[in-house]
């Protein structure tokens, strides 16, 4: 039996998770799809603990980005900072941020070129408030991206999310005055949208 503590741990974690995660959504085939361009300045709001799109992101924008990994638990930014150490990515700013609130993420308003919402709908109970808020962050015509499960998904993690229709996004977004520019499926359990600000 292998015993693992502290750093070890804490590494093979996160690795257990990243597999898991590019499974799921192949993030290097969503980020080249996204045709998203060197020192561009990002959010991924509701990033979660193992930086799955703000690591990969981080290397993308390079040294002239930026790359905000925005999510409201402590421990998740701790864990974002350990990432942003290890790998001498000095472009990922992690930030504790409630999207759900109006002015709950410290960034800039229109300082962003893109906005991430990845399996972040489901759990939030203010989406309307959400899209505004995203929305404050964006330059003009900057593009905000959702990545969500599909109702269908006929997946063990999709049973535990909270799935928002495709058509209700589109609404929320219409409503706080995005222009839907793009669709994509990110995986087979997922549907995608992308939004002008």
């Amino acid at each position: 039996m292998i015993h693992l503590w502290g750093a070890q741990l804490l590494e093979y974690l996160v690795l257990v998770d990243n597999m898991a995660g590019i499974a799921l959504l192949d993030v290097k085939r969503i980020l080249e799809a996204l045709d998203i361009a060197p020192g561009s300045h990002i959010a991924d709001l509701a990033a979660g603990r193992t930086g799955h799109f703000a690591l990969p992101l981080s290397r993308l924008v390079g040294s002239l980005g930026r790359v905000y990994s925005v999510d409201i638990l402590p421990e998740v930014i701790a864990a974002l900072e350990g990432h942003r150490a290890h790998h001498g990515l000095t472009q990922l700013v992690p930030v504790w941020g409630d999207v759900e609130k109006h002015e709950g993420v410290n960034i800039a308003e229109h300082s962003l070129d893109w906005a991430l919402l990845v399996n972040a709908l489901g759990s939030m109970k203010e989406r309307e408030v959400a899209a505004r808020e995203t929305v404050r962050l964006m330059k003009p015509r900057g593009r905000i991206v959702v990545i969500d499960w599909l109702a269908a998904a006929k997946h063990p993690m999709a049973k535990l999310a909270r799935s928002v229709p495709p058509a209700h996004v589109d609404a929320i977004f219409d409503h706080v005055g995005c222009l839907k520019c793009g669709e994509f499926k990110p995986s087979a359990w997922h549907y995608g949208r992308v939004y002008a600000s």
